[in-house]
C-alpha cells in the first residue's frame, strides 16, 4: 500500500466508526441540600423534567432519555436514598460520543451542564430528571426542547431560544423567555412573566395572582375557566384581539372575569390575541406527551 494513502484509511476508519457509535446511556444522581438551587444548561435536544417527593422519586423508574439523540437505553430504577436526610436530583441521559455531563457546586447551587466538544454546532442530547419539590430552579436551554410536570410552589426560570417549553406548575413563581420557541403552559395559582420575541404563547391558568405575558409578533392564546376571577388589560399596537362575552368591558380599557382579583396583562407589538373562557372547575393540565413527540 502506497504510504500516502495510509493516513488517508485511517481518517476513513475513523469516521465510519463515529457514525456507526450509538448515544450511551447515562444515568448519575447528586444530593441537593435544603434550600439549595438548582441550575441546567445546555445548548441543544430536549429536556422532561419531573418534579416529585423523594420517596415518589426513590421508588419510580427513570424512563430512557436517549431516544431524543437516536439511541436507545434501558430504564432503570433509581435506589433509595439510605441516609433519607437529603433530596436528591435524578438524571439519565442519551449522550452522543463526547459528550458528557459536568456538575458543579458551590454554596447555594448545584448546577448540571452538557458539553460537548463539537462546540460550533452542538449536537442534540436527550435527558430526563427528576427533582425535589419546592426549590429554586433554573433551566437554561440553548435551542432544547423542554416539558416540565409536577411544579408546586418554588420558583422557575426558564431561558430558551427556538424549542418549545411546555410546563406545568401549581402555585409556583414562574418566569419564561423564548426567542421563537412556543410555550405552552398550564398553571394553577402563582405568578407568571413570559415573554417571546415571535413565539407563541398558549396559557391555560386558573386562579392565578398575577399574569404577565408579552410577544413582539407571536400570537398570544389565553384561557381562563369561566368561574375564574380575573382583571384583563391589554397593550398592542397591532393584530387583533378577541374577547368573550363573560368579560365585562369597563371604561378604562379593563376586561372584567368574575369578581376581578387575578391581575393579567396582555401585550404585544404585532401578534394577535385571543382569549376564551374554559369550562368551569377546569383545573389546567398538560396533554400526554406523544410518542412520536418524545423520540424527537
Amino acid at each position: 500500500m502506497p504510504a500516502f494513502l495510509r493516513p488517508l484509511l485511517a481518517l476513513s476508519a475513523l469516521a465510519a466508526g463515529l457514525a456507526a457509535a450509538q448515544p450511551a446511556a447515562v444515568s448519575e444522581r447528586r444530593p441537593l441540600a435544603e434550600g439549595q438551587a438548582f441550575a441546567l444548561w445546555l445548548e441543544a435536544g430536549s429536556v422532561t423534567v419531573s418534579v416529585q417527593p423523594l420517596a415518589a422519586a426513590a421508588e419510580a423508574p427513570v424512563a430512557d432519555a436517549s431516544a431524543a439523540a437516536g439511541g436507545a437505553a434501558a430504564a432503570s430504577s433509581a435506589e433509595p436514598d439510605a441516609g433519607q436526610g437529603l433530596a436528591e436530583v435524578l438524571v439519565e441521559a442519551g449522550l452522543e460520543p463526547g459528550q458528557r455531563l459536568r456538575w458543579r457546586e458551590r454554596p447555594g447551587l448545584l448546577q448540571l451542564r452538557l458539553e460537548d466538544p463539537a462546540r460550533l454546532r452542538p449536537r442534540p442530547a436527550g435527558l430526563r430528571l427528576v427533582l425535589p419539590p419546592g426549590r429554586v430552579l433554573r433551566l437554561d436551554l440553548g435551542e432544547a426542547r423542554l416539558r416540565l410536570t409536577g411544579l408546586q410552589g418554588g420558583r422557575l426560570r426558564v431561558q430558551g431560544g427556538e424549542g418549545e417549553v411546555a410546563i406545568e406548575a401549581r402555585d409556583a413563581d414562574v418566569f419564561v423567555q423564548t426567542r421563537n420557541g412556543p410555550q405552552v403552559l398550564r398553571l394553577q395559582g402563582g405568578r407568571l412573566r413570559a415573554d417571546s420575541l415571535g413565539g407563541a404563547i398558549d396559557l391555560e391558568a386558573a386562579g392565578m395572582e398575577t399574569v404577565s405575558v408579552e410577544t413582539f409578533s407571536g400570537d398570544l392564546r389565553i384561557a381562563l375557566p369561566a368561574d375564574d376571577s380575573a382583571a384583563l388589560a391589554f397593550v398592542q399596537a397591532l393584530g387583533r384581539a378577541e374577547v368573550p362575552e363573560a368579560f365585562t368591558a369597563l371604561p378604562q380599557g379593563l376586561r372584567v372575569l368574575g369578581e376581578g382579583r387575578g391581575q393579567v396583562r396582555l401585550e404585544s407589538f404585532s401578534g394577535n390575541v385571543f382569549v376564551r373562557t374554559l369550562p368551569a372547575g377546569t383545573l389546567p393540565v398538560l396533554p400526554p406527551e406523544a410518542p412520536a413527540a418524545a423520540a424527537r
